[in-house]
């Protein structure tokens, strides 16, 4: 029932402005201070836990990075809050090989901005094949939602986490506080608690029959 992560697609997210990053087992992510470290790692979390805050906490972690600046890719800088202006599409996609079953799947999120004020919409999916598969540029501009594949079904953000939990093993609701601090900056101190609190499932333990065996 292994799932393991093999590509992320990137468009319009910060300063990636359409990527493909490759997984193989355990990968190493490394670079200089501001090289997209943690804008990588922000992606994959945000699709994991369908949570659209809680940015760059793997680098700091009273980070204000927000959804408005990644998709828009905030400067600081020179006058202008944003290097994107007009509407902008951006598109977060994780490839996932289902070893059980042989097969890839995507989960993924696109986020749609039609100005600096209005909020963000964003829509989720979980689509039946690799990366290759789906529509995520249309001439030079970004694919919008219906755009990605024909009969693709679109889920709003409760729908998603249920989805997506279901997608990845059945997986309970303690998962996504498990990824969040996985990625926190602040480290763990006590292993024991995370596995107790995070990784097992509380149950009883009826001694009474653990005795007559």
């Amino acid at each position: 029932m292994k799932k393991s992560l093999t590509r992320l697609r990137l468009i319009n997210w910060h300063y990636f402005e359409d990527e493909t990053i490759a997984f193989n087992g355990a990968t190493l992510i490394s670079g200089i201070n501001a090289s997209g470290k943690s804008t990588i790692l922000d992606a994959v979390k945000m699709v994991l836990t369908v949570d659209t805050r809680h940015f760059n906490i793997a680098a700091n972690e009273n980070s204000k990075r927000d959804l408005m600046g990644y998709v828009r890719c905030k400067l600081g800088e020179d006058g202008r809050a944003y290097n994107r202006d007009g509407v902008v599409i951006s598109h977060v996609a994780l490839e996932f090989c289902d070893e059980d079953k042989k097969k890839n799947f995507v989960l993924g999120v696109v986020h749609t901005s039609n100005d600096e004020q209005s909020q963000i919409l964003s829509k989720w999916y979980i689509a039946e094949c690799n990366l290759d598969e789906l529509t995520f540029v249309v001439g030079e501009r970004p694919a919008t939602p219906k755009e990605l594949r024909s009969n693709l079904i679109l889920l709003e953000r409760k729908d998603a986490r249920e989805r997506f939990l279901s997608r990845l093993g059945r997986l309970d609701e303690k998962f996504f506080e498990m990824i969040q601090k996985a990625i926190a900056f602040k480290p763990m101190r006590n292993v024991k608690d995370f596995i107790k609190n995070f990784l097992l499932t509380e149950s009883n333990v009826d001694f009474e029959s653990l005795k007559e065996t």
